[in-house]
């Protein structure tokens, strides 16, 4: 059970033993009928619980938090000194993370080609496969545009790739470098039993040399597998680096569960509710 369901059971069972202690008071002495009304109350306690429930599930990190960040490039030919944009996004998403797992390609021979296994570290480990290689580019670009952002090697694919992992994961990252100056959109699958596909919303016709940075996080939905797909497979080459993964247990405390709108109205009825029941309480005691 994960820490949201756990927070909304102690939350019920908190308020139902205060629910619970109302009646019991107004119960002591009286009669059925001089009852009804703290049970009239009580189920308007449980009928908000029902709507905080409704309010609470939706968490900050309910549908998938992403992270994004582009910097057009200066042409084929020109590697960026600096990537602001991009690194503002990875900086958010890593902001996320404890100690997770990244790879950039620097332990593999220039050339290499999938099956490629990788190390995450504490995230488990991996095994890339598809179309594509990895390029060492020292210096400048590969004359095409494409160049590595950390060290001096990068995976080049001109087509679909996917990265299968050994533990389910929660969160995953990376660079990608003259994504889309062909016309071709980066698209994202994760799966494990049932499939997400992500648009990346990078610029299509975006000048050579052009960096993003990339990165969703979504508990909901752990997967096993990512795909990366090109709709102009053979025609728009692309660089990506760094490759980063989390599982679960690497995720801060900063995607505890929040309220919604909803929510937090439906958690002020409930005190309300049960402010009723003690002041009702105080009142018939002074009697």
């Amino acid at each position: 059970m994960d820490n949201k369901k756990k927070g909304i059971g102690i939350f019920i069972a908190a308020i139902m033993v205060i629910a619970g202690e109302g009646r019991k008071k107004e119960m002591e002495g009286r009669s059925i009928s001089t009852w009804r009304p703290a049970t009239r109350l009580g189920v308007g306690v449980i009928f908000v619980i029902i709507l905080v429930l409704a309010g609470a599930t939706t968490s900050a990190v309910a549908q998938p938090t992403t992270f994004f960040g582009e910097d057009t490039g200066l042409g084929e030919d020109t590697r960026l000194t600096s990537h602001p944009n991009a690194d503002a996004a990875r900086d958010a998403f890593l902001a996320q993370l404890n100690n997770p797992g990244t790879e950039d390609f620097e332990s593999f021979a220039d050339g290499a080609t999938a099956p490629l296994a990788a190390n995450f570290g504490p995230a488990g480990t991996a095994t890339l496969q598809g179309t594509g290689y990895v390029n060492e580019v020292p210096t400048g670009t590969n004359g095409y545009g494409r160049y590595p952002i950390s060290g001096d090697k990068y995976w080049d694919s001109s087509s679909s790739f996917y990265i299968e992992f050994s533990e389910p994961q929660v969160a995953f990252g990376f660079y990608g470098v003259d994504v889309g100056d062909f016309s071709g959109q980066l698209t994202l699958t994760y799966e494990d039993g049932t499939a997400e596909t992500i648009t990346i919303p990078h610029t299509v016709n975006s000048p050579g040399g052009t960096v993003i940075y990339y990165g969703f996080i979504d508990l909901e939905k752990p997967f096993t597998k990512v795909t990366f797909g090109n709709t102009e497979a053979g025609t728009d080459v692309f660089g990506f680096d760094d490759f980063t993964i989390g599982t679960r247990e690497q995720v801060g405390p900063q995607a505890v569960p929040t309220l919604t709108p909803i929510g937090l109205i439906a958690l002020i009825g409930l005190l309300s509710v049960v402010a009723a029941i003690s002041i009702r309480t105080n009142i018939r005691k002074r009697r």
